[in-house]
C-alpha cells in the first residue's frame, strides 16, 4: 500500500492515518455512492444496503451495473476484512444470479425513491437525460442502463443483462488469509478485487487514498493475458473435452477413455490431459505417451525411451504391429511405439503389460481386489 508524505523543511515525514469509525464508515458509503468511478471505471449505481431476507437478513453494501450488463456487488469494510468477507460476498452474488431485469428493476426503483438516492437520480436527469417514472411498471433498468453508458443496442445489452457478476471489496486492510482466498477465486475466473484505502485528516481536511491491491495490476494484466492464451489453446483450458471430443474419432474416443479409466485405477497415477498432441500416463518416474491426433481410427501408443525388444515383449499375441523408432516421425526418435486401433487388441494381457512396464505391481492390485 502506498504511504502519505510530507515535506517539511525538505524532509519527508510520513502522514500516519485516521483509523475508521463506525459514523464515518457510513458517510463513506454515501461518498462512494456519489461516484463509483473511484473503481477505475463506470458503474451505475442500484442499490445501498441491499437487504434479501431470504439469504439470512443480510446487506449488500453497494450494488451497481457495469457497461456489460454485469451486476456489481460492492462491500465496504473498516479495519481489517474479517474472515468470512469472502463467504458473504460470495453468497451475495449467488443470490443475485438468479434475478431478471423485472426482479432488479423493482429492487432499483425502490431505492430510486430513497432519499439518499438523490444524488444519483440528479446525476442521472442532469448528466445522462435519464428520466425516472414515477410507477415502477413503467421502469426500465436496462433501458436506464443503456442511457447511462451510451448503448446503443438495447437487445444486446438486455440479452447480456446480469448473465455474469463481479464483486469488489474495499477494506483499510486485507488479513492475509483473505487476501489468498480472493487471489485464488480471481485465478479460478471469478471477477473478484480488493480496493485497500486509508483515511487522512490534514488541517482539517479530510483525504482518501485507494489502491487496487487484489490482483495487483500488472498481474491482473498477465492473468488477462494468460485467459486469452488459454482461449487460443482449448487444450489447455480442457485437455480431456479436447482429446475426447476434437482429436479422437468415434473408436479412439472409447479407448482413450478406457485407458484414461484404468489409470485412475492405478493409485499412485497420473493421467495428464493438457497436452495438443497426446495425453502423458505417468508411473513412478516412466511415462507413456499416447497421441490421439495422429488419425482418428487409432491412437499411437509411445512407451518413452522403449526399446524394440521391450515393445514387442507388450504387444506379443496381441496382432499388434510394431512400429520401430524413425527420425522422419514427430514421436520420440529412441521409442519403439504401437497404433491401436480396436478395443480388441486392448487385451487384459497388454494393459497389464503396460502397467508393468511402468513399474505398478500389479500383484499387489490384485490382492487388494480380492479383500
Amino acid at each position: 500500500m502506498s504511504e502519505l508524505y510530507e515535506d517539511q523543511e525538505k524532509v519527508l515525514i510520513k502522514v500516519e492515518n485516521t483509523p475508521m469509525t463506525n459514523e464515518y464508515e457510513s458517510h463513506l458509503e454515501k461518498l462512494i455512492l456519489s461516484d463509483l468511478s473511484i473503481f477505475g471505471e463506470k458503474l451505475l449505481p442500484i442499490g445501498q444496503q441491499v437487504d434479501f431476507p431470504e439469504i439470512g437478513g443480510d446487506a449488500i453494501d453497494l450494488l451497481a451495473l457495469d457497461e456489460e450488463g454485469r451486476t456489481v456487488v460492492v462491500e465496504l469494510k473498516k479495519g481489517s476484512t474479517p474472515s468470512n468477507v469472502e463467504f458473504q460476498v460470495l453468497k451475495y452474488v449467488a443470490y443475485i444470479s438468479n434475478l431478471d431485469v423485472e426482479q432488479l428493476s423493482e429492487r432499483t426503483f425502490e431505492f430510486y425513491q430513497r432519499a439518499q438516492a438523490k444524488i444519483v437520480i440528479d446525476a442521472l436527469v442532469k448528466k445522462y437525460g435519464v428520466e425516472i417514472p414515477k410507477e415502477v411498471s413503467e421502469f426500465d433498468l436496462a433501458q436506464v442502463a443503456t442511457k447511462f453508458f451510451s448503448v446503443d443496442d438495447y437487445e444486446t445489452y438486455y440479452s447480456k443483462f446480469n448473465k455474469s457478476q463481479r464483486i469488489i471489496i474495499m477494506a483499510e486492510n486485507f488479513d492475509r488469509r483473505v487476501a489468498l482466498v480472493i487471489d485464488w477465486l480471481f485465478r479460478q475466473g471469478i471477477d473478484i478485487r480488493g480496493f485497500q484505502y486509508k483515511r487522512y485528516e490534514i488541517d482539517g481536511k479530510v483525504f482518501f487514498n485507494l489502491q487496487q491491491i487484489i490482483p495487483i495490476p500488472d498481474i491482473l494484466e498477465l492473468v488477462q493475458a494468460g485467459f486469452a492464451r488459454i482461449a487460443k489453446k482449448p487444450w489447455l483450458r480442457d485437455g480431456q473435452a479436447y482429446h475426447l471430443e476434437r482429436a479422437c474419432g468415434t473408436e479412439s474416443r472409447s479407448l482413450l477413455s478406457k485407458l484414461g479409466e484404468i489409470a485412475q485405477g492405478m493409485p499412485g497415477a497420473e493421467f495428464r490431459w493438457r497436452q495438443k498432441l497426446y495425453v502423458k500416463w505417468l508411473y513412478g518416474g516412466k511415462e507413456v505417451r499416447i497421441y490421439s491426433g495422429t488419425a482418428k481410427s487409432r491412437l499411437d501408443i509411445v512407451p518413452i525411451r522403449s526399446t524394440v525388444k521391450e515393445v514387442e515383449g507388450l504387444i506379443q499375441g496381441t496382432g499388434i504391429e510394431l512400429r520401430e523408432p524413425t527420425r522422419n516421425y514427430w514421436y520420440e526418435t529412441n521409442s519403439a511405439w504401437f497404433p491401436v486401433t480396436s478395443m480388441d487388441q486392448l487385451t487384459p494381457e497388454l494393459i497389464q503389460r503396460l502397467k508393468e512396464w511402468l513399474g505398478y505391481d500389479v500383484s499387489q492390485q490384485t490382492e487388494d481386489s480380492t479383500q
